[in-house]
């Protein structure tokens, strides 16, 4: 028996699985961020096959914790409930006891075609801009769906030919949009899901009302931007790299994007994680196994109003998340495959939350335990920007 299941997640409720006494199978949670609150789950009842073969297991002790994850795992044996974390890897950690369990391939192929399809229905379809555009046509009504907050309002595309300019409904669409911003208007980006015509479409929005609204009575002082796959802004040809970020991460391939990602998009990443401040996604590009480093990076991060890179690093079109008509002050990248660190330089300017600006260069050092891992950012190397920023 399967049970697949949409919602919002509050801390202060247990799963519905867990609170039956007796119960035995397993419960797979799918969302976006450890923090998002809207999750899918799907309960697998297999009368404990499922259970007794993961359970039985070899495990190994160890002291490091995914640092990407696929899902959430809950075993129940007919007595109580263990937590795991499905890594990206696809191995299977127990936080608490800091174990990992090492799957047969057979299970690991079960467990990922569950995941598989948990995944498909949490996210959104990546769908090219030149057939959303279709499908959310003008005067087209459409609802919104923050992938974290799992707050939604609706939308009516009143213009835009590169991207959807779109208007809230209603004040109360309007106030649901605000309240998602935390009660003021911003220029982040937010990744969200686009619900119309049966469809769930990955996209991203921006917080800021802008230009002229037509909609009566909606408390609009304008309207906002959607963004698709492809689509660009009115002034440049090719996808803003914020929004692009956040298209996929509503796609649910952005972890793949950073497993994948070559040094200078690493940093790309980072640096437009740090400019949208999701927290998250900056954290999963970072070196993790330090995790009192982490925090306090997340603390001076939160210090940072906007950020941008203006030189050093890559600038082809091959890194999504630079503008291809940056500076072309690109170092060499030969040999890279047989490297296990990398020194990226690059020049940095932003704002503080107190209108502040800062400028810095960075030489920040990315790197990776084997040849054949994924790289990550050494914590350290972001020194130079705290301090900037301090100053």
């Amino acid at each position: 028996m399967l049970v697949l299941i949409t919602g919002l997640f509050f801390p202060s409720n247990t799963n519905a699985a867990e609170n039956e006494v007796g119960n035995r199978g397993l419960e797979l949670v799918v969302k976006s961020s450890e923090d998002a609150r809207l999750y899918s789950s799907l309960f697998i009842d297999d009368r404990g096959w499922l259970t007794d073969q993961i359970l039985s297991s070899p495990r190994v002790r160890v002291n490091r914790t995914p640092e990407l994850f696929l899902a959430h795992l809950n075993v129940m044996d007919g007595k109580t409930s263990r937590k795991f974390i499905l890594s990206y890897s696809h191995n299977l950690f127990d936080l608490q006891h800091r174990m990992m369990y090492q799957l047969s391939p057979r299970l690991k192929e079960i467990l990922l075609q569950y995941v598989r399809m948990i995944t498909d229905s949490h996210y959104g379809e990546l769908i090219p801009w030149k057939e959303a555009r279709k499908i959310f046509s003008m005067k087209k009504t459409a609802t919104v769906i923050d992938l974290e907050t799992g707050r939604s309002f609706r939308v009516q595309r009143r213009a835009g030919s590169r991207h959807a300019d779109v208007q809230p409904l209603t004040r109360e669409d309007t106030m649901t949009m605000k309240e998602i911003y935390n009660g003021k208007w911003s220029w982040q980006r937010r990744a969200i899901l686009l619900e119309i015509g049966g469809k769930k479409i990955a996209a991203s929005m921006n917080g800021m009302p802008h230009g002229a609204g037509a909609i009566r009575d909606n408390h609009f002082p304008g309207h906002f931007c959607i963004h698709f796959d492809g689509s660009s802004t009115h002034r440049r040809s090719y996808p803003d790299p914020g929004h692009r970020m956040m298209v996929l991460k509503a796609a649910g391939l952005l972890n793949q994007q950073i497993y994948e990602a070559g040094p200078d998009e690493l940093v790309s990443l980072m640096i437009q994680s740090l400019n949208e401040q999701d927290f998250n996604v900056l954290k999963r590009t970072l070196d993790q196994s330090r995790p009192e480093q982490i925090s306090a990076i997340v603390e001076q991060a939160d210090q940072i109003q906007s950020i941008r890179q203006v030189g050093g690093g890559s600038r082809t079109r091959d890194n999504p998340f630079n503008s291809p008509d940056s500076s072309e002050d690109t170092p060499d990248q030969s040999g890279i495959r047989d490297l296990i660190f990398v020194n990226v330089p690059v020049e940095v300017d932003g704002y503080t939350e107190q209108g502040e600006r800062f400028k810095a260069e960075l030489d920040i050092v990315v790197k990776r335990d084997f040849f054949y891992n994924r790289w990550k950012i050494e914590p350290d190397s972001l020194s130079e920007l705290w301090e900037s920023i301090a100053n």
